[in-house]
């Protein structure tokens, strides 16, 4: 019996032996199994890894971006020319900034911003690309998310600072204190009024962090800060009021000959101007609005001079001169501000009465060219006198005459300019669409108008032979056969043309 347990249990010994063989060679199996997957993944994926960086290896990787723009898949001079494009017509169109109800477009380089595109394309490209055929993580990342780069720039402080100088000034509202209005015999309260206005420092971080993100499409909006009065109490106006008053009260009387002026109360009252001071509303007296008062009652007392005007020509007196006068405007001023500060304990029944003070105008002494005959000397060079009286046109090289020639000018209906005029062109047959005719030697003057021969038709026949002497053109000056090619020859770009009566 002892030696068939024996037997026994080596036979189950030896089957148990085996069924841990088995298990151990299906384990090894699936190590094995799991190891070729494993070894398979990896070089799949290693193969795909280094395909990714091939495929790329001169172009920016999939979810690439520069400034907001999608660079995928181009070249580094396709994304330049892109990008380039980008920023011109984002130059061109501006930036626009605003705070509250303010607003103003500028160009990239008024904000001073210069964008390094090629800088910016390279940097990119080292942070994407480990060598020509293999890509860094950044590279990876961007296949499931975009990445989205700044453009590298140089700044010029100076320019950016200029624009928000300008701002401050004109980006803000300013606060308005309490003040007095005249209404009625009384100043009446007038409440105060918050205003706005941008932080400098603030301003200025704000235009480079947004352009440094490529926010160029949407405004930027710079944060408005408060600006707070100062004067915002009815008891901060109380004594300003009591003054302001005491002068509407004061009576005043402007005597000169039998002329008398008084201002009124309500007159009075728009000469006062208020300002903060010492946190008090302060009233003072306005120069400029008091001489105004002084230039309204002048128009009834200053008398203009005439000057005396001698003939440069002969020496004769054709106009004798006449002194004028005038109110001493500073001596008036002076006179109102003193009555009005020594009524200031409101005695207004101890009226000032102000003797104006008029001085004499000189006349003054001019030499004068006549208007109504031709003169030599006008001018230093070459001119050409048009004396529509006489219907005569003159040439002149300084004080010497040239020549003098009959001329046809405008009828009453279509007169001829009066006035200095120059030869602005010359055309040697210039033709009229509007009357069909030719005018030949043509020197024109500007408005449409010229100094030509006699018009003709288009058959040759001249028009207006026997009217030379007589106003009977359109506007125009006519010539004589002979004369006009004379005065077209002689006269050259930028002549002078004077026209008178």
């Amino acid at each position: 019996m002892k030696k068939e347990g024996i037997v026994v249990k080596a036979a189950k010994s030896i089957k148990i032996k085996k069924v841990r063989e088995k298990k151990l060679k299906r384990k090894g199996i699936v190590l094995v199994s799991i190891l070729i997957g494993v070894l398979s993944s990896l070089t799949i994926l290693a193969g795909s890894y280094f395909g990714y960086g091939v495929f790329y290896k001169e172009k920016f990787y999939p979810g690439t971006k520069i400034s907001g723009q999608d660079i995928s898949g181009l070249t580094k001079n396709e994304a330049k020319v892109m990008l380039d494009n980008h920023i011109s017509k984002q130059n061109e169109k501006g930036i626009t900034i605003k705070a509250e109800e303010q607003n103003k477009t500028y160009k990239l380089e008024q904000l001073g911003f210069a964008f390094q595109v090629e800088k910016s394309i390279d940097k990119v490209f080292i942070e994407t690309h480990l060598n020509k055929a293999m890509p860094k993580w950044p590279a990876i990342e961007s296949l499931f998310s975009d990445q989205n780069y700044p453009l590298a720039y140089e700044l010029n402080s100076d320019k950016l600072n200029t624009v928000i100088n300008e701002m401050a000034s004109t980006f803000q509202k300013d606060a308005v204190n309490a003040s007095l209005n005249y209404k009625n015999g009384d100043f009446v309260f007038a409440p105060s009024v918050t205003g706005w206005g941008i932080n400098k420092d603030e301003a200025k971080n704000t235009i480079v962090k947004n352009l440094e993100n490529g926010a160029f499409d949407k405004p930027i909006i710079l944060t408005a800060q408060k600006l707070e009065p100062k004067i915002t109490k009815s008891e901060q106006t109380q004594k300003a009021k009591q003054t302001a008053l005491a002068w509407t009260k004061t009576s005043i009387s402007l005597n000169f000959e039998d002329k008398n002026f008084s201002p009124t109360a309500s007159q009075i009252a728009g000469w006062i101007v208020f300002a903060e001071k010492n946190g008090e509303l302060s009233p003072a007296i306005s120069d400029g609005q008091i001489i105004g008062y002084i230039n309204s009652i002048a128009k009834k007392i200053d008398i203009a001079p005439t000057d005396k005007e001698i003939l440069q020509t002969t020496g004769q007196v054709i106009q004798e001169g006449k002194n004028g006068r005038g109110i001493n405007r500073g001596q008036a001023l002076a006179d109102i501000k003193n009555a009005l500060n020594k009524n200031l304990g409101g005695g207004e029944q101890n009226g000032a009465v102000i003797a104006l003070t008029v001085e004499e105008k000189p006349f003054k002494e001019k030499n004068v060219l006549p208007d109504d005959v031709p003169i030599p000397g006008r001018y230093p060079g070459k001119y050409i006198d048009i004396d529509l009286s006489s219907q005569l046109l003159t040439l002149f090289e300084g004080n010497n005459l040239i020549a003098s020639y009959k001329v046809s000018t405008g009828k009453w209906s279509m007169p001829t300019p009066i006035g200095e005029r120059h030869v602005v062109e010359k055309t040697l047959r210039a033709y009229s669409a509007k009357y069909h005719l030719w005018m030949p030697y043509w020197n024109g003057i500007g408005g449409g108008y010229g100094v030509h021969e006699l018009p003709e038709w288009g058959n040759g026949v001249k028009e207006g032979a026997n009217h030379l002497g007589i106003p009977v053109s359109h506007g125009c000056v006519r010539l004589g056969v002979g004369p006009a090619e004379h005065v077209y020859n002689w006269a050259d770009i930028g002549t002078p043309v004077d026209i008178h009566k």
